[in-house]
C-alpha cells in the first residue's frame, strides 16, 4: 500500500512538471486585435500562450457590463442566457472588451444565483472584472491582462475561477478581499507588477493547480486570511518572495503533496517527488510546505513546436500514466 501511494504521488508530479514545462515552451500574452477580427496574445519575453480568435470563437466585441441583480433584465437584452438555476446558470460568453483604465470590464453585484462567465478576453480596466456581493458564480478559460486587477472578488462566497490567464496587470492578477469559500484552480497569474495572488481578510479558500510565475513582488500574498488550503500549485521565479503568508492556520500541502517551488535548495534522495526538507514561508515564523515538489530533470528545450503539440504530448502522458496507475492497484 505504502509503494502504491508513492507511486501515485510520483506520478502526479510527473504530471504537473510536464504541464509546467509545457507551459514554459509554449508562445505569450498582451493584446493585439486586427481589423479581421483575429486575437493573438503575446509579450516580449518568458512563458508564452498564443490566444487567438479561432480557438477562443470569440463572437463578439462589447462595452462594460454591470450587472446588479438585474440577470432577468441583461437576459432580455441579450447580453447572457440561462435561467440562473444550478444546472442552467446564466452565461456570459465569448467577448472582447476593452476599457479606458478606469471601472470594470464586467461587474456583478448582489447576486446569488448561478452565472458563468467563460471564453472572454478582458483588458485595460481598474478591474477586469469585479464580483461584489455575488455568489455562485463560475470564471472559466477568461483572459484578464494590462488592468489593475486582473479578477477582484470583493465580499463574495463560493465561486470558481479555473482556468484563466490573469497577466501584465498592474497590481494582482486575482484579488479576493473579505471573500470565502472559492476554488482557485488551473490559472495562470503571470507577470503582473505586484502580486500573482493577493489574499485580504479571505479565508476558507482551496488554491491548487495553479501557475504563479515572475509576479514582481510576491507570488501568492496572504494577508490576514485564515484557513485556506494552497497545494499543487508552481511558483516560479516571482521576484521578491514566491509566497508570504502571515498567518499559522493556513495550510501549505495536503499531508501528501505540497507545492512546487523554483528557488527551493533541498534535496530529495529517495527520489520520491518530493523534498526532503520542509520549504519555509516567509512571513511570521513556523509557516512551512512539508511536502515540497521535488523536480530535478533538466529544462526542456524543443523549439519549433506550438502549444497544441505539446498539449497533445500531455495527453498522451496523462493516458500511460493512468493506465500504470491503474495496474499498480492489482
Amino acid at each position: 500500500m505504502v509503494k502504491i501511494m508513492k507511486s501515485n504521488t510520483k506520478s502526479k508530479i510527473i504530471i504537473l512538471i510536464t504541464l509546467v514545462s509545457l507551459f514554459t515552451l509554449s508562445p505569450k500574452i498582451t493584446k493585439n486585435l486586427s481589423s479581421s477580427g483575429s486575437i493573438n496574445n503575446s509579450r516580449n519575453n518568458g512563458y508564452i500562450i498564443n490566444l487567438d480568435k479561432e480557438n477562443l470563437k470569440i463572437s463578439a466585441l462589447s462595452g462594460p457590463i454591470f450587472i446588479d441583480n438585474n440577470w432577468s433584465a441583461a437576459k432580455a437584452a441579450g447580453i447572457c442566457t440561462g435561467e440562473g438555476t444550478y444546472s442552467n446558470p446564466y452565461v456570459l460568453e465569448d467577448l472582447v472588451i476593452e476599457g479606458n483604465h478606469s471601472g470594470s470590464g464586467i461587474q456583478i453585484s448582489n447576486s446569488t444565483v448561478y452565472f458563468k462567465i467563460e471564453n472572454c478576453i478582458i483588458y485595460n480596466f481598474s478591474n477586469g472584472i469585479l464580483l461584489y456581493y455575488a455568489n455562485n458564480g463560475t470564471l472559466n478559460e477568461n483572459n484578464f491582462s494590462n488592468n489593475t486587477f486582473g479578477i477582484h472578488i470583493n465580499h463574495s462566497d463560493n465561486n470558481t475561477v479555473i482556468g484563466n490567464i490573469a497577466d501584465g496587470n498592474s497590481n494582482s492578477g486575482i484579488f479576493l478581499d473579505n471573500s470565502s469559500k472559492h476554488l482557485i484552480s488551473g490559472n495562470i497569474a503571470d507577470g503582473n507588477s505586484k502580486r500573482g495572488i493577493f489574499l485580504d481578510n479571505s479565508s476558507n479558500h482551496l488554491i491548487s493547480g495553479n501557475i504563479i510565475s515572475r509576479n514582481v513582488e510576491i507570488g501568492i500574498h496572504i494577508q490576514d486570511s485564515t484557513n485556506n488550503s494552497i497545494y499543487e500549485n508552481f511558483f516560479i521565479d516571482n521576484g521578491l518572495e514566491n509566497a508570504w503568508d502571515d498567518e499559522l492556520s493556513n495550510h501549505w500541502d495536503n499531508g501528501m503533496i505540497g507545492n512546487y517551488w523554483s528557488d527551493y535548495s533541498g534535496i530529495d534522495a529517495n527520489d520520491d517527488g518530493i523534498g526532503d526538507t520542509p520549504y519555509d514561508i516567509p512571513g511570521v515564523e513556523g509557516v512551512q510546505d512539508n511536502f515540497p515538489i521535488w523536480d530535478d530533470g533538466p529544462d526542456l528545450q524543443i523549439p519549433g513546436y506550438n502549444l497544441l503539440f505539446f498539449l497533445g504530448i500531455l495527453s498522451v502522458v496523462v493516458i500511460i500514466l493512468s493506465k500504470k496507475l491503474k495496474k499498480s492497484k492489482f
